[in-house]
Formats: C-alpha cells, sequence, structure tokens
C-alpha cells in the first residue's frame, strides 16, 4: 500500500468514526432532506402530464372502430363515447365536422380530475392544502370555437392532436377525427385533469434551493462549533486519563478517531494501571511490613532482655549481654534508618533536591569511591567489580551525596543479582551530549515484559528476597533531578545479565 493510500484510509476512517463528522454528517443531511424530498416529490409530480398524455390518446384510439372493422354510425360512436368516458373517467365529446353548433356527445361534463386517494396525493394535500382547480368546461370555454382552433386542423393533417397545459390547472387534450359511417367525419375530444399543484411543487424545489444555499453552510457552521465544543472535553479526557496510563509503562492505545470509543478505550487503559499499580501497591505494604517486622522485633527482644536481667547473673556475663544487645539494637535501628531515608530521598528526588546546592563533582572519583565500598561489603564476597573510564573530563555540577547514592544502587542491584562468581562492570564516558554510566551484570538479565516497569516505584522482581522496589525508582529520580535519563537496555544478541544506561549533562 503506498503513502498516499495510507493517508486516504486514515481519512475515511476519520470521516467515518468522528463524532465530530458524524454531527456535520447528521446536520448536512437533515439540512438536505427537504429539499431531497420535494426534489422527489417534484419526479412523482412530473410524472402527472404523461399519465394524462397517455390517458386521454388511448381514449381517443378506442372511439375509433380499429383497423379491417365496419364504421360507427354515429349512434354507435356516442354509445363508445359513453362507454369510454365512463370507464376511463375522461370528458368526451364529440362533433360533427360539417354541423355547426354544440356536441352531439357530452359525456362527463363534470370536469373530471384525477382523485386524490394515493399516499402521496394525501401528503401534498396536507402540505400544500386543498386545491380548486377551475374546471375543465370552464377552461375549454375560455377558448376559441372548437371547429376554429388550430388542434383540429393539425388533427385532420396528422391524424391525432395531443397537447397538455401545466398552468393553474394540470389537464391534456386529445383530438381525432373519426370517419363515420355515411355521415361524414366527427371530431372526437377526449380531456382530463389532474389536481396535483405541479407548478406548486415545482415553485417549492426551486425556493429551497435557494434557502439550502444560505442555510446549509451556516448549519454546517453552527454544527461544527457545536461538536468542537462537545468533543473538546472529551478529548481532554482523554488525554488525561492516557498521560495518567503511560506515565511509567509508555503505551499506546491505538486511535480508532471516534472519540467516544477513544475515551472508553483510554478510561479502560487507565483503570487497567490502577489495577496493576493496586497490586503493586499491595506487595510492597507487604515486603514493607516483612522489612519492619524483623528489626522491630529485635528491638522488642532487646528491650525486654533489658528490662528483665536474669537472676543471679555475673557481672562480666551481663556486661557481655548488655553489649550484645545493644549491638543487636543498634543494627535493628539503622536497619529501620536506611528504610525510612531510601523514601525520603526519593521524596526529594522526585522534588529535584531544591534546598541542596550544587557543585563540581568529578564523576570518576566517586564511582571509583562508590565500586571499592560496594565491593567490600560482606553481602557479595565473589563479585568482582570493574570500572572503566574514557578519556575527557568525566565532571557535572550536582550533589555528591545524591551522585553516590545513585551509582550505589546501580552497582548493588547488579551485585544481588549475581549468582555465585560473577562480575559487575560500571564504564564511564564522554559522549556528544554529556557523560554515560553504563552498568552491567552477569545476572539472569530483566525480562522483555517488565523492562517497561522496572523504573516504577515500589516495583520489584524479588519476592524472595523482599526487596522493596525503590532502588531503581531512586536511580532514576536522581538522575532527572541532575537533568538526566536512566534506563535499561535490551542485550545484545547471545549475552546474558542486565545492563542499565544512566546519562547525565556533562560541565561544557
Amino acid at each position: 500500500m503506498s503513502p498516499a493510500d495510507g493517508i486516504v484510509r486514515r481519512m475515511l476512517g476519520r470521516l467515518r468514526n468522528s463524532l465530530r463528522y458524524r454531527v456535520l454528517a447528521m446536520t448536512l443531511l437533515v439540512s438536505l432532506t427537504p429539499q431531497v424530498l420535494v426534489v422527489a416529490w417534484s419526479q412523482l409530480s412530473g410524472a402527472t402530464a404523461p399519465r394524462l398524455w397517455y390517458g386521454v390518446r388511448d381514449a381517443v384510439d378506442e372511439a375509433e372502430a380499429g383497423e379491417g372493422k365496419p364504421l360507427l354510425t354515429r349512434a354507435e360512436l356516442e354509445e363508445r363515447l359513453r362507454e369510454v368516458a365512463q370507464r376511463r373517467g375522461v370528458w368526451m365529446r364529440a362533433f360533427m365536422d360539417h354541423e355547426t353548433g354544440g356536441p352531439f356527445v357530452d359525456v362527463s361534463a363534470d370536469a373530471p380530475y384525477e382523485p386524490m386517494t394515493r399516499l402521496t396525493d394525501r401528503v401534498e394535500r396536507f402540505l400544500l392544502g386543498r386545491r380548486n382547480p377551475p374546471s375543465l368546461r370552464k377552461i375549454d370555454a375560455a377558448r376559441a370555437p372548437m371547429r376554429d382552433r388550430k388542434e383540429v386542423a393539425v388533427a385532420f393533417r396528422l391524424g391525432t392532436y395531443i397537447d397538455c397545459d401545466l398552468g393553474e390547472a394540470v389537464w391534456c387534450e386529445a383530438v381525432r377525427p373519426v370517419l363515420l359511417k355515411d355521415e361524414g367525419v366527427a371530431i372526437v375530444v377526449a380531456m382530463q385533469g389532474s389536481n396535483r399543484d405541479v407548478g406548486a411543487v415545482y415553485g417549492l424545489r426551486h425556493v429551497l434551493l435557494r434557502l439550502a444555499l444560505l442555510t446549509v453552510p451556516l448549519s454546517l457552521l453552527l454544527a461544527w462549533l457545536t461538536a468542537r465544543r462537545v468533543v473538546r472535553p472529551i478529548q481532554e479526557v482523554k488525554q488525561r486519563a492516557l498521560a495518567l496510563s503511560r506515565e511509567q509503562t509508555n503505551a499506546r492505545t491505538p486511535e480508532t478517531y471516534d472519540e467516544a470509543r477513544d475515551l472508553a478505550a483510554a478510561i479502560e487503559s487507565l483503570l487497567a494501571e490502577l489495577s496493576a499499580r493496586e497490586h503493586v501497591h499491595a506487595a510492597f505494604v507487604d515486603d514493607l511490613v516483612h522489612e519492619l517486622k524483623s528489626p522491630v522485633a529485635s528491638l522488642r527482644a532487646a528491650a525486654d532482655a533489658l528490662s528483665s536481667p536474669p537472676a543471679g547473673a555475673a557481672i562480666d556475663e551481663a556486661a557481655s549481654r548488655t553489649q550484645r544487645l545493644a549491638r543487636s539494637i543498634e543494627g535493628s535501628s539503622r536497619r529501620l534508618e536506611g528504610i525510612v531515608g531510601r523514601f525520603l530521598d526519593l521524596s526529594r528526588a522526585k522534588a529535584g533536591f531544591p534546598d541542596e546546592e550544587r557543585e563540581p563533582v568529578d564523576l570518576a572519583v566517586l564511582l571509583r569511591e562508590t565500586a571499592a565500598e560496594v565491593e567490600s561489603d560482606a553481602r557479595f564476597p565473589q563479585v568482582a567489580f570493574e570500572v572503566a573510564l574514557g578519556e575527557g573530563d568525566l565532571s557535572l555540577r550536582g550533589i555528591p551525596a545524591r551522585l553516590a547514592a545513585m551509582m550505589r544502587e546501580l552497582l548493588d542491584n547488579g551485585a544481588s543479582f549475581v549468582e555465585g562468581e560473577g562480575r559487575v562492570r560500571a564504564r564511564l564516558e564522554r559522549y556528544d551530549e554529556g557523560l554515560r554510566l553504563t552498568v552491567t551484570d552477569d545476572g539472569p538479565g530483566i525480562p522483555e515484559a517488565q523492562r517497561a516497569r522496572i523504573f516504577d516505584r515500589y516495583y520489584t522482581t524479588r519476592a524472595e528476597a523482599r526487596g522493596t522496589g525503590l532502588g531503581l525508582a531512586l536511580v532514576r529520580a536522581v538522575a532527572e533531578a541532575h537533568g538526566g535519563t536512566a534506563r535499561a537496555e535490551t542485550p545484545a544478541a547471545g549475552a546474558r545479565g542486565a545492563t542499565f544506561v544512566v546519562e547525565l549533562p556533562g560541565i561544557a
């Protein structure tokens, strides 16, 4: 599919699904409906004249005896015209060509009109009112005498003359000379009219067309403004819901250009994200309770032991026992202090450390010192830490203690996933836009499904180790507080372990 085809398909999809465009289409349809109905109505009314034309033609056709049949007498013609007039509802007359005076046959002289019995006739009568057109006799009386009319001359020359009038009243007339048996030529006239107001219908069509030129653009403009005002809050709510749901996952919800459907999808995405966060927070609370339970239990046990020393204990033994309990209390309190401190550090990092002074920091020196500190940790006796430094100035303006905490979290995180003997490698180098710190380990790596959320607050994959899920969240917060970014990268093909990259602006 070419790019142009893709653009056309997207435009058609937007036109088909968008609430705004559907409102416009509905408005256009409502605006043009009267015009369309009147045009269709005029087409039905336009069939009135042809129907009358064929009706009077057939009536005069039946007045003749027919080819190969004996000619009619005057009396037989009169009888046939009466029968045709009664059956077809047509005004039938006959004049003798060589006689003066009126017709010798005059049937249905009460000016027959088509009966208004069809549904369209009733609708027309409801919309335009009941018409009282002049009678056909009155119309005929206002014309020249029959024998002096051009219609008769044309009928003698051509055989039949048929004409229709669409003026105040709609009527058709057929004239035909009929040869009688031994009595000369009779002029047979058939006339029929209709109560349909064809002229008014055609006039209404033109009036509505002129009105549509004014009303359709105005209604479309008002509909666009109304739809825009209705759709804008929906889009704002959708964007807010999507922003909240994408804040951590960066997931994208496909747009259908149907504002209501997109809003529902955005809310569903937000609800799913809230549900996932609720599970993460519940797991975090469980982990936090576990983390706090041990030092609190140790403090309580030490306090109980100190408050009730064993009877008869020697002074040296009591002193030794007190020292052990003091060390237990100190360790537990430090553990509690560390947990609370990490919460405070994360909160301050999210705020950007507004009250802490920044100074030039040599990240190369800071990385070596931090790596040496973590390497001496008794938790990682078999893990080797390697530090590689690039060329050039590796300094930036920042808060040394916060940057050291960030490095410590990265190195500690990598080492905690190394099983047995392994390595954690840290490389600091300059790149076009600043400094880049890359930390890799020999651990199992990060599953693809978890990589997008690995920096979420309280999110942890170490259920057995009871991690708090604050370490990597603190790494990202410190990096962003210094104008940088933090991310987890996909390992190269065949490689194992996790790779974390922190990019920070250096000193120009």
